[in-house]
């Protein structure tokens, strides 16, 4: 009994709870104008948030910190048959957190960066130039709070290559 009671002490999984950075949650305020233009429920809301917070996590090293007992239950997986669960591969650029939120925040709301012609007689779309000044707007707040806006071109390809195997319904 105290064996079985030690393995599933050494087998329990640590709570752990994760928490947005600031960096994180103010971006969010910034996009959300974006990521509401489309879509606007809670439920849509809610399934963007889980969305960036796993592209989040795609980014980030899994703690290596081993404890004590990390060794005993490897072994003991092992010797059970237990396969180890594989890794994801960390992407080989990191962005950061507040271009993920905006780049997933245009990819969610179908929202382009363009700059459309100003002027009337072009036959530009009322829609589409509503939501290229929204954009404008929040793109000019963003880099005033990061001043990184210069940086999402670079990134486009590692987004768009983390998006890959992902099925949004």
């Amino acid at each position: 009994i105290i064996l079985l009671m030690a393995a599933l002490l050494l087998l329990r999984r640590p709570d752990v709870v994760i928490k947005d950075s600031p960096e994180f949650e103010k971006a969010l305020r910034i996009w959300l104008p974006i990521i509401i233009t489309k879509q606007h429920t809670p439920r849509s809301i809610k399934r963007f948030l889980n969305r960036v917070r796993y592209l989040a996590m795609l980014q980030r090293q899994p703690s290596e910190t081993e404890k004590p007992w990390t060794a005993i239950t490897a072994w003991m997986k092992k010797r059970a048959g237990f396969i180890e669960a594989v890794r994801l591969q960390k992407p080989t650029t990191e962005m950061a957190e507040s271009i993920l939120v905006a780049l997933t925040a245009m990819h969610h709301s179908q929202v382009e960066e363009r700059r459309p012609f100003m002027e009337a007689d072009h036959g530009v779309d009322a829609q589409a130039l509503e939501e290229t000044t929204l954009l404008q707007r929040v793109i000019d707040e963003h880099d005033k709070a990061f001043s990184n806006w210069t940086d999402v071109d670079g990134c486009r390809d590692t987004f768009y290559g983390m998006l890959k195997g992902i099925r949004v319904s």
